[in-house]
C-alpha cells in the first residue's frame, strides 16, 4: 500500500522542469540586459549634457572650465532627482546619483590641482603633465571656487549616498567629503603622501567597520558600492604622487 501512495503523488515531468528552468535563465537574462540598458542610457545622458556644458571649452581660464564640471556634476544628481520622483525608475536614479560621486571625487581632484597651482607644502615640480595642469589667477579666486564647490557638493553627496544606503547616508557623506578633502592638502612628495593616505585607509576601515555595525544593509551590493567609494579618493591620492614624481623624476 505504501508504494502506492509513492507512485501516485504527481511526479514533475522532465519537460516541465526544463521549461521553468529556461523561464527563470529568461528572466535573469533580462535583468542583466535592463541594467545593461538602464547604465547605457545614463551614459548617454551624461555625454549629452557634457557635449552641450563643453562648447566652449578652449575659452576662459581653469577656474571657468572647473565651474562647468561643477556644473554639469550638480546636473547629474538633478536628473537623478527627476527620475526617481517623476519617472519613479528608482534604479535609473541610483546610476545617475552614483555617476554625480564619482563626478564628485573628480571635482575635488581638479580643486587639488588648483589649490597646488598657488599654494605648496613640498619642493615644487619641475615637470607637471600638461593634462593634469590646472592653474588658478591668486589664492583668493581658489578659496572662493572652493566655497562655491563645497556649497555644491556637500548636498549633492548626501541626494546620492541617501539612495544608495539610506540609514547611514549622513555618516557616509560625511566620510566621502572627508576622504575626498585630502586631494585638496598641496602635498605630493611620496613620503608624506603615503603617510596620509596610510593614515586615512586606517581611519576609514575602522569607520567602516562601526558603521556596518549599526547598519547591516552595507553588507549588500549597494553598501559594499557605497564603502568602496570612500577609499578612492585616497587611492587617487597615492596613484597622483607616484605619478607625477615618476614623471618629473625622468624628466
Amino acid at each position: 500500500m505504501k508504494s502506492e501512495n509513492w507512485t501516485s503523488q504527481p511526479v514533475i515531468p522532465l519537460e516541465a522542469a526544463a521549461w521553468v528552468k529556461s523561464i527563470f535563465e529568461q528572466m535573469a537574462s533580462m535583468a542583466s540586459l535592463s541594467a545593461c540598458l538602464r547604465v547605457l542610457g545614463a551614459g548617454v545622458v551624461a555625454i549629452s549634457i557634457s557635449l552641450f556644458l563643453f562648447q566652449n571649452w578652449d575659452t576662459g581660464n581653469d577656474i571657468q572650465r572647473y565651474l562647468l564640471l561643477l556644473v554639469q556634476t550638480v546636473l547629474l544628481a538633478g536628473t537623478g532627482l527627476l527620475t526617481a520622483q517623476v519617472l519613479k525608475e528608482y534604479k535609473g536614479a541610483r546610476v545617475f546619483l552614483l555617476l554625480a560621486l564619482v563626478a564628485s571625487i573628480a571635482n575635488f581632484t581638479i580643486l587639488g590641482a588648483l589649490v597646488y597651482s598657488t599654494v605648496q607644502w613640498d619642493a615644487t615640480l619641475g615637470t607637471y603633465p600638461s593634462f593634469s595642469l590646472w592653474q588658478a589667477d591668486s589664492f583668493v579666486s581658489v578659496m572662493w571656487t572652493l566655497l562655491m564647490a563645497i556649497g555644491a557638493l556637500i548636498p549633492t553627496v548626501y541626494i546620492a549616498f541617501r539612495a544608495l544606503s539610506r540609514n547611514s547616508a549622513a555618516k557616509l557623506s560625511a566620510a566621502f567629503i572627508g576622504s575626498c578633502a585630502m586631494l585638496l592638502l598641496p602635498v605630493r612628495e611620496a613620503l608624506p603622501v603615503s603617510i596620509l593616505v596610510a593614515i586615512g585607509t586606517l581611519l576609514l576601515l575602522k569607520t567602516t567597520q562601526r558603521m556596518r555595525v549599526h547598519d547591516p544593509r552595507l553588507g549588500a551590493r549597494q553598501g559594499v558600492i557605497s564603502r568602496a567609494l570612500l577609499f578612492v579618493p585616497l587611492g587617487i591620492m597615492a596613484a597622483r604622487g607616484i605619478y607625477l614624481y615618476a614623471a618629473d623624476a625622468v624628466a
